[in-house]
C-alpha cells in the first residue's frame, strides 16, 4: 500500500520500509512511551492518606492487525473497512494510591490544602525513575527497579482544569484572591468562608457593642478605670463569638 493511500496512520512505514523510515519510527516510539506530564480526573481522594484514585484523561491507541484477537480492555473497536491497518482505543487508565501535591513543610506545621473532591481534574507530574523506596525511607535512594516515566510513579496536582472548568471570575491582576465555600485560618479554626469586607464590619460592630458595654459601668471611687477595662475585655470576649457567623475565623 502506498503512503498517499493509507489513512489510519501516517506514521505507518508500509510493507517495504527503508532503513530511515524505521529509525523514525523507533524514535516515535520512544516519545510516546516516555510520560512527563498528563492530565488526570480524581476517581476518589483519602484525605487520611493524602492520596487519590485517578483516571488518566489520555486514551491508548494500539494498532489492530488480527480482527479475531481485539483488545479486552477496548473502548472503540477498529473500523473494518481499515483491513489490517485498524486501530482501537483502549479505556482510560485507572491509577491508585497517587500522592496528591500540597504546598507543605516536611514538619507538616506549614501547608495549604485543597478540598479534592471526585471529579476535579488536575496534572500527574512522572518522575523519570521509580521513587517507591524513597516514599518509604525519605533518603535520597538507589531507585532500584529499573522502571522510567511510569504513571505509578506520579504526583497529583488539582490545578489543570479544561476550558468548561475555568475560573469564574476573571482573574484579578492587583490582588491575591481566596475562593471558596469555605476557608480555615489554622487548622483548628471554625471554618468559614473568606470576605475581608464582612470581616471589618463585624469586628467594628464587636468594638462598638464592647465600648458601649463599658461606657454603661460606673467605676467606684479611686478605681482609675479598673473596672471599666475589665468591663470592655468581657464585653469583647462575648462579641468575637459572633465571628464564627461571618466569613472567617482566625485560629
Amino acid at each position: 500500500m502506498s503512503r498517499d493511500a493509507r489513512t489510519v496512520d501516517p506514521f505507518d512505514p508500509g510493507p517495504d520500509p527503508e532503513l530511515e523510515e524505521l529509525i523514525r519510527m523507533i524514535k516515535r516510539d520512544v516519545r510516546l512511551a516516555i510520560r512527563t506530564h498528563v492530565p488526570a480526573r480524581v476517581i476518589a481522594f483519602d484525605p487520611a492518606t493524602q492520596t487519590c484514585s485517578l483516571q488518566v484523561e489520555i486514551l491508548q491507541v494500539v494498532k489492530v492487525t488480527d480482527p479475531t484477537k481485539l483488545p479486552r480492555n477496548m473502548l472503540i473497536p477498529p473500523n473494518p473497512l481499515d483491513g489490517v491497518n485498524g486501530v482501537a482505543t483502549l479505556q482510560p487508565l485507572k491509577l491508585m494510591q497517587i500522592p496528591v501535591g500540597f504546598w507543605a513543610t516536611m514538619s507538616g506545621a506549614a501547608y495549604v490544602s485543597l478540598p479534592v473532591t471526585a471529579g476535579d481534574t488536575g496534572t500527574l507530574h512522572v518522575h523519570d525513575r521509580s521513587i517507591a523506596a524513597w516514599r518509604q525511607l525519605g533518603a535520597a535512594t538507589d531507585p532500584y527497579l529499573a522502571f522510567t516515566h511510569m504513571l505509578q510513579d506520579s504526583e497529583f496536582y488539582p490545578t489543570l482544569r479544561p476550558m468548561a472548568g475555568a475560573i469564574a471570575q476573571p482573574i484579578d491582576v492587583t490582588a491575591l484572591v481566596i475562593e471558596g465555600p469555605q476557608v480555615k485560618l489554622g487548622r483548628n479554626a471554625t471554618s468559614v468562608a473568606l470576605k475581608g469586607t464582612e470581616l471589618v464590619a463585624a469586628i467594628d460592630a464587636g468594638l462598638t457593642a464592647a465600648i458601649s458595654a463599658a461606657g454603661a459601668i460606673v467605676p467606684p471611687a479611686g478605681d482609675s478605670g479598673v473596672a471599666a477595662f475589665t468591663a470592655l475585655q468581657v464585653a469583647w470576649n462575648a462579641a468575637k463569638a459572633s465571628f464564627q457567623s461571618i466569613k472567617v475565623k482566625v485560629e
